[in-house]
């Protein structure tokens, strides 16, 4: 199958068009690598991107770790991921997180992605954020949940509103359908970007009120 596709649909470099990788060796150099973590509440440095003792609170993320920033070649490729569907550049994608993250430091019992609304779902046909859990929980060999996080309304896209704006946008509009799933249980939410980590945290807020354990983000760029 992938012979197939790669001689009727070969990989080209999202960056200068060489075939052969979604990312040539010249242009993966490219790459904005992250130099720092943040702790998702505050959004200040965190070394470990581990959440500050000052900023916990019982709902609150654990911590957050993403592998780039949003920008270049990156940007490029999470476009292709979320509106063309080239679904095997998440393998790529959550390679290249791999290599700043490894295994070792992946210690949960559960991933899963963000959830689409129903009707964007119905319009995209795909949720990018799931294609990459499903790409990362195969690689470390943990169990991935979908479905039982879910949207309530259907927002406006983050991206279209001014920072300030975010948080109230996604207030209230996650629901959990079976708490039994998430009690006790380590749970990694997979996204493909954050900015504000406005979604994350609103996530984060009702996998904890349904039992889980601890909740961290997982995001290939912020930005």
């Amino acid at each position: 199958m992938s012979v197939f596709l790669d001689i009727f649909f070969p990989k080209v470099c999202l960056n200068c068009g060489k075939f052969g990788r979604y990312f040539c060796k010249k242009c993966r150099k490219k790459i904005a690598f992250a130099d720092r973590l943040i702790c998702p509440m505050c959004l200040k440095t965190s070394l470990d991107g581990r959440t500050h003792q000052r900023c916990l609170s019982p709902f609150s993320m654990d911590g957050l770790i993403f592998s780039t920033y949003y920008r270049g070649i990156m940007k490029k490729a999470l476009k292709t991921l979320k509106y063309r569907l080239v679904s095997d550049i998440a393998e790529e994608l959550t390679g290249i997180f791999l290599e700043r993250y490894p295994r070792q430091f992946m210690n949960f019992n559960l991933i899963m992605p963000v959830p689409l609304h129903k009707t964007r779902l119905r319009e995209r046909g795909f949720n990018q954020s799931e294609v990459l859990a499903k790409a990362l929980a195969k690689r470390l060999k943990i169990r991935m949940v979908s479905g039982n996080l879910f949207r309530t309304k259907a927002t406006v896209p983050q991206f279209n509103l001014e920072k300030k704006d975010r948080k109230l946008n996604v207030k209230n509009v996650f629901v959990v359908r079976n708490p039994r799933i998430f009690q006790a249980k380590k749970v990694a939410i997979i996204d493909d970007v954050a900015t504000t980590v406005s979604t994350l945290r609103e996530c984060t807020k009702v996998l904890k009120k349904s039992g889980a354990f601890s909740v961290w983000g997982l995001v290939i760029a912020h930005g």
